[in-house]
Order: structure tokens, then sequence, then C-alpha cells
């Protein structure tokens, strides 16, 4: 979701909702989350599909939303949840975090999206 705001053609209605709802409160992400937003606008910086001024913009933007890393969780929970899904452990950590604080996942990522769906884990939803 978080790369979405960064690039035109992939921002939506619900990026938009989910940005706008970062000026109301805080969302919570998994240590792996910035490393993987990096990683994200690096690829697509050497792809040439965004220009390096505009990564740093990004960051900045990124960097100064109310984005709470939790850190945590028990890594045997980590483990079997990854299992039990089939997510890769970095995806599940995600999940395990919706489930641990009991709040919405915000996901694009398809396979994740369907995972909480199976196991009953409420999807950001307007109004949130």
């Amino acid at each position: 979701m978080t790369l979405s705001w960064c690039f035109e053609d992939e921002s939506d209605a619900l990026a938009e909702l989910v940005l706008d709802s970062l000026t109301r409160s805080e969302a919570l992400a998994p240590p792996i989350w910035f490393p993987e937003v990096v990683n994200g606008l690096l690829a697509a910086e050497r792809r040439k599909r965004i220009a390096a001024v505009r990564v740093d913009e990004c960051l900045s933007v990124i960097e100064s939303l109310p984005v709470v890393i939790s850190v945590g969780g028990d890594p045997f929970d980590l483990m079997r949840l990854a299992r039990q899904s089939g997510l890769s452990a970095y995806d599940a950590s995600y999940l395990e975090l919706a489930i641990r604080h009991a709040v919405p996942l915000v996901t694009r990522d398809r396979a994740l999206r369907l995972a909480a769906e199976r196991i009953g884990v409420a999807m950001f939803a307007a109004g949130r």
C-alpha cells in the first residue's frame, strides 16, 4: 500500500483513504516495513520507473507518517502462521501484527489478503 502513494498509476481511492486516515490516527507496522519500502523504491529507481529526486520526496513523506514499528511477538507464532497460511515469514509478520493488536490489515498483496480473510482478520475499510 505504501508504495502506491509514490506512483500515480498505482494510487486509487483506497490508497488515498488509507493515507488520509493517517491524519487522524497512527498505523502499526512490523520492523520489516521500512526496509521493504526502501527496497521497493530502490528497485523502481534502478528500473528508471522513478527519479531519485522523487524517491527522496516519497521517503520524506513516508518517514513523517505516524507509523509505529511494533516489535515483539512470538517467533513460534510467526512460524506457525507462515506455515498455516503459506505466506513468507515477511508477509506473515503483517498478519501476525494485525492479529496480536486486533487491528485491521491494509495490503495490496493478494495472498496476504486471502490468508487474512481465511482466518477472519479484518481488512481496512472506509470509516476506520
